[in-house]
């Protein structure tokens, strides 16, 4: 998931669609049209219907120091596989940021699981 290079001058939210649209609350600029949401392929049992599980939360961290994705969303959350047996899930979070955090990369990791229904 890459949100796009941000000035931050204070408190803020940036959420992200599953489509990649960002929405800044707070008191932050977007400074680049690049971002993207995560993309997972599912496969399986061809036709099978699926629920897609999302974390609550979850911290990227740029050495020592953290920030917080929250709200995760997908798109579809529940789905039939094709014919194939395959499927792609898009993801979007929304990522909260402390006025006084450091700037740099921040990366993280998080656990998706799709059970079929």
């Amino acid at each position: 998931m890459y949100f796009s290079s941000i000035t931050v001058y204070g408190n803020c939210e940036i959420a992200m669609s599953p489509s990649g649209a960002r929405v800044v609350t707070g008191e932050a600029v977007l400074n680049d049209e690049f971002n993207a949401p995560c993309r997972f392929a599912l496969k399986g049992t061809p036709l099978a219907m699926y629920k897609v599980n999302l974390p609550a939360s979850t911290t990227v961290t740029n050495g020592s120091h953290t920030l917080t994705l929250k709200s995760f969303t997908a798109k579809p959350t529940t789905g039939t596989l094709g014919a194939d047996g395959r499927a792609v899930v898009e993801i979007g979070a929304t990522l909260v940021i402390d006025g006084n955090f450091s700037s740099g990369v921040y990366r993280g990791v998080f656990d998706v699981t799709a059970n079929y229904e």
